[in-house]
């Protein structure tokens, strides 16, 4: 039995780092103004400075698969054990019982597997899960069945977390109660469903004074929230369902938060909303505006925000008077007929295009949120987003592609009635394909391909604006290997990702397997051979080398060098002058670029703190295969 007034609420990699989470920020000061002696721990931001230069890379948004991918987590830990302990120490030294994880996607396995060794350290700890991924429409069965975990709070945990707390202090156990689902004597009880907090004014203010604000990569950013749920009812999207009914915060109330965190955390200029919609009340919004300029408060702020006729050139104006800088509104598609289909009854792409063009004449940096191969889109709709992308370049500031196209969400409308969009039933979330079969994952990726393309001659940036995917390989190959079984084609998928971004655990088994359906059991072997020393660390000579880290500079380029390759004058390159080098790359052995290219080293030479190459062949083309991208080192093989 357990009567301990502390809890620890902790969020693991991998989550954004711009500045502290909202979530357990938002918990601690409610849990803090009941008088629970709370402690929160960003071990996302944590383990960001203590990963490796190769692994810090992956708290990029390219990179979100990687969190999914349990034996890559795994891995992750494996290699920074130390920082593991060190961690968990931190946690238990507080005391605190009782521990909460925030779930999402990108931190589930993060937190199975951290839950483990709390309990196989402390037993008598209690582990409580929240957060999205916790729901019952996604993984909360899953979780609260595993050893590690005593109960899961179930969507908004404002009273439910409270209340359970409560319960644990007065009787030594949970006690069955709305919005939480709990073990008792081997049994799971599911309290059913809480109703969603009625005002979200009465809230208290999200608590950051555990957080070293330097420590981020925005240190004078704040997140906060004016609302819950949406007033949209897009088909696609699951934010109405979670937290069902669309409650804002009073512009009063808002205000009173900025004051309040501001003269907590002076250094605080940027406020950035978290939430889906930050104008679902345009009144709520109009008061916010009009008390930051009558009391003179300095601040920027922004947030994602829908398209509607309210969002006019007056309101837009008094908006940026009072601080706002971007607006990222949810266009999706330059398709009325696709805009219909998804339930986007709010605009008409020409509204959209009216909107956009009045919030950058207001001065309001104007960002776009794009999805492609929605399962009512065709051909034609896909180039209408085009068009639209084109006729509206002079008012976008950046545009925001959806690096996973369109995903069939559990608990939408798309997902519950699939039949309705010609989509195959029992749909698998991101590899979903239409029935006539004119629409399939790789004719969306396609797709998305096209519009980067298109975004990169206008020179509009944005995140997830990339000449190609780093994971695209990756992606491919599943979906050959798993949806279609067609193994040849997965074959070429995954032996692309390997030669181009080196070792993965996960490509190379799936290349090995496909090699024996294939009867290629030798080209499976060699590639065996190739990365049998890579376990990414340390670098060894015959694995992949990362020009990031053995080129003497970051990206070498003048008038003899691109990227560290040779200009016309030879067929060179060059790397650090280092033992692991000199070893690795001798006179005879073979190496295979990222383009396929084979070359066969002829001769070396140092030069001072550098070590050129000099391959077979005609000269080499830096752009393509010089930093940063990979190459291969081994004997024999080609």
């Amino acid at each position: 039995m357990i009567r301990n007034n502390k809890i620890a609420l902790v969020m693991c990699p991998c989550w954004g780092r711009e500045s502290p989470p909202l979530s357990i920020s938002l918990l601690g000061g409610n849990l803090r103004s009941r008088g629970y002696e709370t402690h929160l721990f960003d071990l996302n931001n944590y383990f960001y400075h203590k990963a490796s230069s190769e692994y810090k890379k992956y708290w990029g948004q390219e990179y979100y698969s990687f969190w999914g991918n349990e034996s890559l987590v795994n891995e992750f830990i494996e290699h920074h054990e130390e920082s593991i302990e060190s961690a968990l120490r931190m946690i238990m030294d507080t005391g605190s019982k009782i521990i909460g994880f925030s779930t999402v996607f990108s931190t589930l396995h993060f937190n199975l597997e951290l839950s483990k060794r709390i309990k196989q350290f402390y037993p008598e700890s209690i582990i409580i899960m929240g957060g999205p991924h916790a729901s019952l429409f996604y993984s909360g069965m899953y979780i609260i069945n595993n050893q590690y975990v005593d109960a899961i709070v179930l969507h908004e945990g404002d009273e439910t977390l409270p209340q359970a707390l409560y319960d644990l202090n007065k009787n030594g156990q949970f006690s069955k109660i709305p919005g939480l689902i709990l073990k008792k004597n081997g049994d799971i009880i599911n309290g059913g469903m809480r109703e969603p907090v009625h005002s979200l004014n009465e809230l208290p203010f999200a608590d950051y004074s555990d957080f070293d604000l330097s420590t981020y990569s925005n240190p004078h950013r704040l997140d906060i929230f004016s609302s819950r749920s949406c007033i949209n009812h897009c088909h696609y999207c699951d934010e109405r369902n979670y937290f069902q009914r669309y409650r804002f915060r009073s512009g009063k109330n808002l205000y009173d938060e900025i004051v309040y965190q501001t003269a907590k955390y002076p250094s605080v200029n940027f406020f950035n909303f978290s939430d889906s919609v930050l104008n679902g009340s345009i009144d709520a919004i109009r008061e916010f505006c009009e008390l930051l300029i009558k009391n003179n408060i300095n601040i920027r702020w922004g947030g994602q925000a829908v398209i509607r006729k309210e969002m006019t050139s007056d309101l837009l104006h008094l908006m940026r008077k009072a601080g706002c800088s971007y607006l990222s509104y949810g266009v999706e598609s330059g398709s009325d007929k696709v805009l219909e289909s998804m339930n986007k009854k709010r605009f008409t792409v020409e509204l959209a295009s009216v909107v956009l063009k009045e919030t950058h004449n207001a001065n309001i940096n104007t960002y776009v949120n794009i999805m492609f191969g929605y399962p009512t889109e065709t051909e034609n709709d896909f180039l209408k987003t085009l068009y639209f992308i084109k006729q509206n370049r002079k008012w976008i500031d950046a545009v925001s592609p959806s690096q996973s196209f369109t995903i069939i969400v559990k608990n939408t409308y798309l997902h519950d009635h699939p039949t309705e969009f010609n989509v195959e039933p029992n749909p698998h979330h991101l590899y979903w394909k239409t029935i006539d079969g004119k629409n399939t994952y790789p004719i969306r990726f396609k797709r998305y391909e096209l519009f980067c393309k298109l975004c990169i001659d206008l020179e509009l940036t944005g995140v997830g604006v990339v000449s190609e995917k780093i994971d695209k390989w990756q992606l491919l190959g599943e979906y050959y290997y798993e949806n279609e079984k067609d193994y040849s084609n997965a074959l070429e998928c995954y032996k692309t990702d390997l030669l181009q971004n080196g070792y993965s655990p996960k490509s190379l088994e799936r290349f090995v397997a496909c090699c024996k359906v294939l009867d290629k059991v030798d080209e499976g072997q060699a590639f065996i051979n190739i990365f049998q020393l890579n376990k990414v660390h340390p670098k060894k000579p015959g694995e992949l080398l990362d020009c990031n880290q053995v080129y003497s500079t970051s990206k070498h380029t003048d008038e003899n060098w691109v990227n560290g390759v040779a200009r016309s004058w030879a067929t060179a390159f060059f790397v650090a002058n280092s033992i692991h080098a000199r070893s690795g790359l001798t006179v005879g052995k073979t190496i295979t670029f990222s383009d396929g290219t084979t070359r066969t080293i002829v001769s070396t030479k140092e030069d001072g703190e550098s070590l050129i190459i000099f391959l077979e062949g005609v000269p080499l083309d830096g752009t393509v295969v010089g930093y940063p991208k990979k190459f291969i080192v081994h004997s024999g093989i080609k």
